[in-house]
Formats: C-alpha cells, structure tokens, sequence
C-alpha cells in the first residue's frame, strides 16, 4: 500500500474532489462492478441467504444490496458498509476485492457532517465483534479459548482510520475505538503466550502470520493517517515494542513469521488463475504450509472433477516451480495424491507432461514422500525451538 505522511489532518487537500457543490454521493468503484467482483471470486455467495444474525451482519450487507443499480440507493454511510461487506466476505479469497484505500482512507472526507462520520465509525465498532470465520481459515483459537484471526488486520486498518477521522470531531468514539484496538493487540499477544505454555510449535508458527498480518496493517494505517508522537494510537502502537506485557511475544511472533512463514504465507498470485478453486467455501486456503487437510478437502470433493483437480494441480506444481519450492504447495499435493481415487495414475491423466514430470521427478517429488505426521512433527519442533 502507497503511504503518504500528509494525510492526516490535510485530507481535505488530497481528496477534495469526493465532495462537491453539485454532489454529496461518494464516488468509487460502481456498486454493480464491486457485486460482480465479489460474485466472481465467491460465486457461492449468490446461494446463501440474507438472513443473518448481527455477528455476520456484512453478509447481510452484502448481499441485500443484489439488485441496487443507482448511486441513489446509497448515501455516503451506507456505501462505506457496502465496500467494508465486500472487503470482509473477499478478503480470504484468491481475489479479494481492491477497496482497501477507500476504506482506510479516501471515504474518510473531512467535508462530512459529524452524522455521516459517526454512522461510519460505528459501523467500524460494530464490525469488532462480526464472526468473519464463516468465510476464512485464517484463524485459531487457544487452548485458554481466546481466537485471533487474519480478518482482525482489516478491522485494525479500518478502525485506525475511524480514530483518525474522529479524534477531534467525536472524541469520544475516538476513544471507544482506541480501547478496542489496546484490548485486540493485548488478545493476539495472549494467543501467542497460551500456545507457548501448551507447546504447540505449529500453532505459535500460524499465530505469528496473522499477528505481522494484523500489526502490520495497523502500523501503515497509523502512518497513512499521519499520526505522530504524542497521539493516543501513535504511543499505543510504539507501546508494542516496549512494554513486557507485548513486546516479548510480538517481538517473537514477528522473527517466526520473517524467518520460517513469510514464504508460505504470500499472496498467492499462481491460485487466482485456477476457476473451479473458487466454487466452493471449503476451498479457501489455509494458513501455510500445513495444506495437506486441504489438499484431501479438494481430492475428495463431489463439487471438483478430474478435470477442475488438473487444472489446480496444475497451477500448485507450477507456482511451487516459479516460487522456487514453497512447502506448502507441495503439501497440498501431498494431500491430493492421498486421497484422490486412482491417485498419482489418474490424476497425472488431465496434466501436461512438462508439469508431470515436475511432479513425478526431482526436489517437488522428494518433497511429496514425506509423510504429513512427519513434515508437521519437524515443523512443530520448529515453532517451539524458535519461538
């Protein structure tokens, strides 16, 4: 994400053209065009139902605005909760929805009324508590039951950008807004110690993802909004490198995660090309490299053909090529020649030769003939010897 050291107070000076004399409408990617680009990367969203509890209230969002076809069908509010919607049910896709800045920052215009700015930043509030974990598998919970999930990084963004935009107009949402993000990173730090004293090395690994996940996304909101010392969510967020009650596990969650995940745990570009991994829930990607359960979710799914399997594999053994040998892909297809039917015969069937013999020959096969009891053992005995 681009950062830009103005855009704090000055705002108004960097986007003053989202509010004009003529119009008071938002303007940003058309609502039908946000709709079919979720759509086309949760295309199993269109089945499921508007009735949803407030914990999945996004969804709702989402998906009762099907047939809005005007900008008229939005006032400013409503269309800041439509692209929060949009960005919560995509984020854990293979092709999230592009409206992260609008929601960090562009639709944040000083020139709002204190109304619209409220409803905003209690939208923000409200989606502290939102049950994300129907549509991720980025997540855990502790043995002590306290979860942190991959969804909290776009709630510390967005909630980042609300104190921002209400530390001197409504202060005392500011406020509301600044304890809940004190309380989540006291939360992702006590995952991260309850794992340490179970000792489960493959938990503390996944932990520390989605801690420098979620850190991160704070931090380069903080410096996207231009806070500096002395600001209330400035000192908290420093507060994490000094004070004990943070520091040791953070500052540990992050050596795991720059040493040993960050390989695993990129972006994904070679699974945005293959069509039939979207048409399922069941399929979103797990935290790497620990792919073998879902490689066996995709062998053994009745909505996957022989040849939707061939085309995955195919895009697994030719990102694992081009990324110079992530585990994860291998462990995917680890758990695919597990438990397809007929196996390495007939799944090699659909595969080009050049990206079978990949698969049946040199490192990608010697990575394959490791059990999956044996590459996590190695790997739990990783987390806890480094973390």
């Amino acid at each position: 994400m681009e950062t830009q050291s103005s855009q704090s107070d000055s705002a108004s000076s960097v986007i003053p053209f989202l509010i004009s004399q003529e119009s008071t409408r938002p303007k940003g990617i058309e609502p039908q065009l946000l709709l079919s680009q979720v759509f086309n990367t949760a295309p199993y969203l269109r089945d499921w139902s508007t009735d949803h509890p407030a914990d999945r209230q996004y969804l709702r969002i989402l998906l009762s605005q099907t047939h809005a076809t005007s900008w008229d069908d939005f006032s400013w509010a409503t269309y800041f909760d439509f692209c929060v919607a949009a960005h919560f049910a995509t984020v854990a896709t293979f092709v999230p929805t592009d409206v992260d800045n609008h929601i960090r920052f562009k639709l944040w215009n000083p020139e709002l009324e204190d109304e619209s700015i409220h409803q905003m930043a209690q939208t923000v509030i409200e989606s502290f508590s939102w049950n994300t974990r129907v549509l991720s598998s980025r997540w855990l919970t502790s043995p002590a039951g306290r979860t942190i999930e991959g969804h909290k990084g776009e709630w510390f963004s967005i909630a980042a950008a609300a104190y921002g935009a209400t530390r001197h107009r409504l202060p005392q949402i500011a406020q509301e807004l600044l304890s809940l993000i004190a309380w989540e990173i006291e939360n992702e730090a006590l995952v991260f110690k309850d794992f340490k004293e179970a000792g489960d090395g493959i938990s503390l690994l996944k932990a520390s993802v989605l801690m420098a996940h979620n850190l991160g996304d704070l931090e380069r909101v903080i410096e996207m909004w231009g806070l500096k010392q002395g600001d209330p969510l400035f000192n908290l967020n420093e507060s994490i490198k000094t004070d004990a009650s943070f520091s040791s596990p953070i500052e540990k969650a992050a050596i795991l995660n720059r040493d040993i995940m960050a390989l695993e745990n990129h972006r994904h570009f070679a699974l945005r090309q293959p069509r039939p991994i979207r048409k399922s829930v069941d399929f979103l990607l797990p935290l790497g490299p620990f792919f073998d359960d879902w490689g066996k979710t995709l062998a053994t799914h009745p909505e996957l053909s022989l040849e939707d399997l061939g085309i995955i594999v195919e895009a697994l053994i030719q990102g694992w090529a081009k990324l110079a040998g992530p585990v994860g892909y291998a462990r995917a297809l680890v758990g695919i020649e597990a438990h397809y039917p007929g196996g390495m015969k007939e799944l090699l069937k659909p595969l080009p030769s050049r990206v079978a013999k990949l698969w049946t020959t040199g490192p990608l096969r010697q990575l394959c003939t490791i059990s999956q009891s044996r590459f996590e053992a190695q790997w739990n005995q990783l987390g806890l010897k480094k973390g």
